[in-house]
């Protein structure tokens, strides 16, 4: 899940050892507009085109209809609007295609619980149709999604293997579950230098985290409750190799307003961390997995990835 706050402001900005260019556009005003859409990240320039859900939610009558039908209808009723609980940070509407259609990816959550309160849904304007997980105090699918569709719905699951048993848990009753226990042969068991579970840091069954972005070796968690008092949140990110652990970097700033996604640089997933477009902290994971499998080859080392990344790997 891309972790964003609604509503901000996209401006140029000069700081001391950043120049961070962020190109403001116009979005899509319609589900169908937005079907063409685009959010793209190179170096420092962020180009964005895609409405967040509430915006979409207010500018277009066709999409409000067909979402407030299929959350009524599994009695989530006004689930959308505003000072509601899922009023909070929300990812832009991305187009991505499924069987042939093109779909429109969303997420949104509850402020200071993403983890604990959150959506993710797709919308196909053509159609009307609806398909979402919902996670809260009733956990489950909106609209029967197909097995293809589940696995997008649960794209912050990584691995194939733990998709696959977060789905199995979503098809049957969580009575079964031990709550206790990090799921099995997953990156929830791993620790850090202290003994502690990735599973423990993120509140176990009642966990706070979501996964942003993963490469071959590396993975990144957001905890969105603090376990060191920053009002924003902790970012830890998993060694999946052969050291298989985890640990908490520096997110570089500690706002509430400030926002969390994935971008990619010549196809390399990068962790970025924001407030007010402008970048503040950027983890190349992709590339430190890339050096880990190909030995840091001087090509790529030698492309930029931004003035506030931090490109040397973290297993050396």
């Amino acid at each position: 899940m891309n972790i964003y706050i609604r509503n901000t402001i996209w401006a140029t900005v000069s700081l001391p050892l950043l120049n961070t260019v962020v190109c403001a556009t116009t979005g899509a005003k319609t589900a169908s507009e937005a079907l063409q859409c685009k959010i793209i990240s190179v170096g420092n320039q962020i180009q964005n085109t895609c409405p967040y859900p509430s915006e979409l939610y207010s500018s277009d009558p066709q999409y409000k209809k067909d979402i407030d039908a299929s959350m009524d209808a599994v009695g989530l009723k006004n689930l959308m609007e505003d000072n509601t609980p899922l009023d909070g940070p929300e990812s832009p509407l991305s187009p991505i295609e499924i069987a042939g259609k093109v779909w429109l990816k969303g997420s949104m959550c509850e402020a200071h619980n993403c983890g604990g309160h959150y959506l993710n849904f797709l919308y196909q304007p053509t159609d009307h149709r609806v398909l979402g997980y919902y996670f809260g105090e009733r956990k489950g699918f909106i609209g029967e999604p197909g097995e293809e569709e589940k696995k997008i719905l649960f794209a912050d699951e990584i691995e194939k293997n733990e998709t696959a048993k977060r789905i199995a848990e979503a098809n049957k009753s969580v009575a079964n579950n031990n709550p206790d226990a990090p799921p099995p042969n997953t990156i929830w068991e791993f620790t850090n230098k202290n003994g502690q579970t990735l599973w423990q840091a993120c509140g176990g069954s009642n966990s706070t985290c979501v996964l942003i972005a993963s490469a071959k070796f590396h993975v990144a968690v957001f905890n969105r409750v603090s376990k060191s008092a920053c009002a924003f949140g902790d970012l830890y990110i998993v060694n999946r190799g052969d050291i298989q652990s985890w640990q908490q970097y520096d997110t570089g700033i500690c706002s509430p307003n400030a926002y969390i996604t994935q971008s990619k640089t010549y196809g390399l997933p990068n962790v970025d961390i924001g407030i007010n477009g402008v970048l503040v902290k950027r983890y190349p994971i992709g590339a430190w997995s890339f050096n880990k499998e190909k030995h840091d080859p001087v090509w790529l080392r030698n492309r930029k990835y931004g003035e506030n990344n931090s490109f040397s790997n973290p297993d050396k």
